[in-house]
């Protein structure tokens, strides 16, 4: 795991196994949920998961204060 910041943002990144083939990208954000209240500002967060056939890299990022 690797984490730095720069410019007022926080950037998490995981190299990770794929349980079998995989190739493409996946976004994630908790607004994303239907029928639940938008998530404050101070936990709001984006994903991004990118897999390239065995193994992915993961990327969260998020507004550091």
């Amino acid at each position: 795991m690797i984490e730095f910041f720069f410019f007022g943002y926080a950037v998490n990144i995981q190299f990770i196994p794929i349980y079998g083939c995989g190739l493409g990208v996946l976004y994630y954000n908790p607004n994303l949920q239907p029928d639940e209240e938008d998530v404050p500002e101070d936990d709001f967060y984006h994903q991004v998961t990118v897999m390239f056939l065995f193994f992915g890299i993961h990327l969260t990022i998020w507004k550091y204060y």
